[in-house]
């Protein structure tokens, strides 16, 4: 299981728990535009996420226990 904080160029942040989470981040975007990415959420989900990666400043991912 991991930790996931996204931290946004404008002070904004979301975190969330997912079982795996690897963003291919290297793929062309058009400015202005979001990004469909997606992630197996906590439950084992498949999970959209849309992200304007101009406008992220960090994303930091971290290993935790399964159980907390």
């Amino acid at each position: 299981m991991y930790e996931v904080y996204i931290h946004f160029i404008d002070g904004a942040s979301i975190r969330f728990r997912a079982r795996e989470f690897n963003l291919n981040v290297g793929r062309q975007t058009i400015p202005g535009k979001p990004k469909r990415f997606s992630f197996k959420d906590a439950n084992g989900h498949d999970t959209p996420i849309y992200l304007q990666l101009e406008q992220v400043a960090a994303i930091i991912v971290t290993p935790t226990e399964a159980s907390a």
